[in-house]
């Protein structure tokens, strides 16, 4: 249903008198604001109606669409608000998915100081991690 009304609200947002007669000049307007947010508000919509959009979405995206989603959302308000809705229900359906990520493996914490004997007594490994990315974050979670 809803990609019947990006359709016509596409024709709308191009041509409010379309199939109609408009006796009040300014409802051309209000036609064509409603349609042109019809038209940017319905991609939230359809997201948060999925009862599980990651599994359902999975694999239906390329690794440059999340990109270019991303960059999108720094500049486009409902955009931005659909990714905060995205990142908020992976948080919730798949937490795993913002673990830490492993950056490096060094030697162990002891065999760094100038101690001869530091090592003898515990294997310590130090492992530096770092915070995943959104990007990586969404890639994960919708499969790319």
């Amino acid at each position: 249903m809803q990609a019947k009304i990006y359709k016509a609200a596409s024709k709308a947002a191009e041509n409010p008198s379309i199939g109609i007669t408009i006796n009040n000049p300014a409802a051309l307007q209000v036609i064509k604001d409603c349609a042109l947010i019809t038209m940017k508000c319905l991609p939230l919509y359809v997201f948060a109606d999925y009862k599980d959009p990651f599994r359902e979405l999975s694999g239906k995206f390329a690794k440059k669409d999340i990109t270019e989603f991303i960059e999108q959302a720094k500049t486009d308000i409902i955009l931005e608000t659909l990714l905060t809705l995205i990142v908020a229900k992976a948080k919730e359906k798949m937490p795993e998915v913002f673990r830490q990520v492993k950056v490096s493996e060094g030697p162990s914490a002891a065999s760094l100081t100038d101690d001869p004997y530091g090592d003898y007594y515990a294997e310590r490994v130090v492992v530096e991690t770092k915070d995943r990315t959104i990007e990586e974050i969404l890639q994960e979670a919708f499969k790319c």
